[in-house]
């Protein structure tokens, strides 16, 4: 039996469809329709068709096509191989008479050649030959067979025409058979599996060809069915197949058994078994020879199924388990690959199972019941309190308390434990509480005395955590208060709340019955009584305990306490100021430059004494403008002073000259200009003009000099008569300001 290798695509709606990827290479290109040119008429052409569906040496297989080698005769070249090879489909090899093939190893191909080259053994005719690993040359040891006369007749094969081309292989007697024409031109056993490919079984196959100085169309067309049938074709239980054979234009068809088959005399009828057949197909191929192929259509049986509907309870999980057959593929809700599924998830559950090609879906509604029971883990009541357990179940749900009770609610008054067992629709819970029950009161002083001043904390001693409001408004573990009236507080500690109040009483400070001035003013020697006298008071005024304090010279502050019946104290501070006579100290000369105002300074001890000067001026410092004699007056409640100062007015120069002439040749001689100015600048500024009225120099220091230049640049200014003028500040007694102005003559 022989097998075909073809691509089957298997559809609900049958379709035959045969198609061989390829891969042209070079010159080589689709024509369409399964046609390739591997040559073009045109010089020095190589190209290559490949084929990407491999070829399993290891099953027979035969392999029908039409081939065209052109028109050209005498001048037509070079001819094309099949090749079987395991590189990949890239390859080219050499051209001229390499053929396309020349370099391509491991390989086997069958040589078509066109073209006599007498060097590599070629004869006269077309010729057909076994060649193998890439060598198209007859002398060499890669020749395997051949080389023989392509047409039975020796005639021609460059005429334009399409020639029938037939490969056979059997490997279980490695004969591999080539007809040309419908004859039988090449058979010839060889180990092509472990001779020419070492052990490999999966090849590459396809066509190559080339041209040279002499050229032709070289052409491979493939019928619809130059693949034969498969072995075995699977399909799924309720699916169909189209299948076929590549005969005769007047070929009849023969399919048996005629079960599962739409047409068994069509040449590529449509196969729907209900369960697996092996069929035979008997027809005449395009050579008139009587032939048989044989298929297995194997038909699987597959579904999966699942519970229409699942009630599970809240938390538990739902294992879907379905019974398929090992290695089912089984895809849960479009994403989880596996073979089960657990949830625990109200909804669809949906599998696409797939088994040989073969695919079911089934669906399941799981419904999850939802009993949860909670009561709060911890309850706390006041003393005296009730509390109602009522949990929030549905309708119909069974509750058992403290295992014997049997009720939709529970009352409790006492400190313990309650647990609780509820059942509803299959699903079970329970839930435990503790009780707690709270004793709790706050108390404060029913009345409270405090002193003017001073402030009283309330601190109730509660439990911690416990929340104590004061006043409606402040919320505090504790209160603090300085003033009289009511102080309450309510308080609250796990649910339980109490209420509180004092009556706080604020007791005066003591105080002088007879007011003393706070700040006390004396003299030196006088005594100074202090008179702090409160009825029923203790008297502290740092060691000395009578009501009356006497100083005298005491200057500083001297602070009492007083302490009443009630233990209130407070303080009170007397500041002494012990004061000594006035005495002024003023210089008896003062010397000024005319034109310009004094400053007389004196100085009075102590500083708080008043001074008054003649000319009605106050204070220690005043302006003189006139000569004569000043008087100054101080007085305080101690006694007085007084004294006087002479004052002068002189006049005061700083006098300025200049050169009335510079030459600024530089020669060491008389080369700079500047004013000269017999005392210190505090400040400074020259210019200096042209007869325009134009600043040709300026200056602001007063050790820079003129040396000729315009603008302090490079650029010297010309001969001439130019005038200057400085002004400036300087301090003799006091700070006086000047100008002077005058001419110079520029010679160079």
């Amino acid at each position: 039996m022989r097998i075909g290798l073809f691509i089957i695509i298997i559809f609900s709606t049958p379709i035959l469809f045969f198609a061989q990827s390829s891969n042209p290479v070079g010159n080589a290109s689709s024509l369409g329709n399964d046609c390739y040119s591997v040559t073009p008429s045109q010089e020095w052409q190589i190209g290559a068709v490949w084929f990407l569906d491999a070829i399993n040496l290891s099953e027979e297989f035969t392999i029908d096509l039409d081939i065209n080698f052109g028109v050209n005769d005498a001048n037509g070249a070079d001819g094309m191989v099949f090749v079987m090879q395991t590189v990949g489909p890239e390859l080219l090899g050499a051209g001229g008479g390499g053929m396309g093939y020349d370099g391509i190893s491991p390989s086997l191909g069958v040589e078509m050649d066109t073209w006599q080259n007498s060097d590599w053994g070629d004869p006269v005719q077309d010729h057909i030959a076994i060649i193998s690993d890439g060598i198209a040359n007859h002398s060499q040891p890669t020749n395997l067979f051949g080389p023989v006369s392509a047409s039975s007749t020796g005639n021609n094969i460059e005429d334009g025409q399409y020639h029938k081309f037939k490969l056979n292989w059997f490997p279980e007697s490695n004969t591999l058979e080539i007809y040309f024409d419908c004859e039988l031109r090449i058979s010839f056993e060889v180990d092509i599996i472990n001779d020419i490919f070492s052990g490999v079984t999966e090849v590459y196959w396809g066509f190559t060809g080339s041209t040279g100085g002499s050229t032709n169309n070289q052409t491979v067309c493939l019928d619809e069915f130059t693949l034969g049938l498969p072995e075995n074709v699977s399909i799924c239980a309720g699916e169909s197949i189209q299948l076929g054979v590549n005969g005769g234009q007047e070929s009849n068809y023969n399919w048996t058994p005629n079960e599962g088959i739409d047409d068994q005399n069509n040449q590529y009828p449509i196969f729907s078994p209900s369960v697996s057949t092996y069929y035979t197909v008997e027809y005449t191929d395009y050579c008139g020879e009587t032939q048989f192929q044989n298929v297995n259509i194997d038909v699987t049986e597959f579904s999966v199924d699942l519970e229409s509907e699942v009630n599970i309870c809240e938390g538990e999980d739902y294992l879907f388990d379905p019974d398929v057959p090992d290695g089912t593929l089984l895809i849960w809700n479009d994403e989880v690959q596996s073979p089960s599924f657990s949830t625990s998830s109200e909804g669809i559950v949906q599998v696409y199972a797939e088994y040989m090609g073969c695919s079911d879906i089934a669906t399941s509604i799981v419904n999850v019941t939802v009993l949860s029971i909670d009561l709060e883990s911890e309850i706390n009541i006041c003393d005296g309190e009730d509390y109602l357990f009522e949990p929030d179940v549905p309708e119909g749900t069974v509750l058992l308390w403290n295992d014997e009770i049997q009720s939709p609610s529970f009352l409790v008054n006492s400190e313990g434990v309650v647990q609780v067992y509820g059942e509803y629709l299959g699903c079970s819970d329970f839930s435990t509480s503790v009780v707690n029950v709270t004793e709790f009161t706050i108390d404060l002083e029913s009345e409270v005395n405090i002193c003017e001043g001073e402030a009283y904390l309330f601190d109730p001693d509660v439990p911690d955590g416990t929340v104590l409001l004061w006043n409606d408004e402040i919320q505090s573990p504790s209160f603090s208060t300085s003033n009289e009236g009511n102080v309450q507080v309510y308080a609250e500690y796990l649910g339980c709340s109490d209420i509180a109040t004092s009556v706080v009483i604020v007791e005066p400070s003591p105080e002088p019955l007879y007011p003393t001035e706070y700040l006390i003013e004396t003299c030196e020697d006088q005594v100074v009584e202090i008179n702090a006298y409160c009825e029923g008071c203790v008297y502290d005024w740092g060691g000395y305990f009578e009501p009356i304090y006497y100083a005298i010279n005491e200057g500083g502050i001297h602070t009492v306490e007083l302490t009443n019946e009630l233990g209130c104290t407070s303080l009170y501070s007397y500041s002494i100021n012990v004061m000594s006579s006035p005495q002024i100290v003023l210089d008896s000369l003062y010397e000024f430059c005319e034109g310009t105002s004094g400053v007389i300074s004196a100085d009075v001890i102590p500083t708080n004494a008043s001074i008054i000067w003649n000319d009605n001026d106050t204070g220690p410092v005043i302006n003189v403008y006139e000569e004569g004699i000043y008087y100054a007056y101080a007085s305080n409640l101690c006694g007085s002073d007084e004294t006087s100062t002479t004052v002068y007015f002189d006049m005061c120069f700083c006098e300025v000259w200049s050169p009335s002439a510079f030459t600024p040749d530089n020669d060491g001689v008389n080369d700079t200009f500047y004013p000269v100015i017999e005392c210190d600048a505090l400040s400074y500024k020259l210019n200096i003009f042209n007869r325009w009225g134009e600043v040709v120099f300026s200056s602001n220091n007063q050790g820079e000099v003129w040396i000729g230049n315009v603008n302090n640049g490079d650029y010297f200014a010309i001969d001439g008569v130019y005038t200057w003028e400085v002004s400036f500040s300087s301090q003799l007694d006091q700070i006086l300001y000047y100008e002077s102005r005058g001419k110079v003559v520029l010679i160079r």
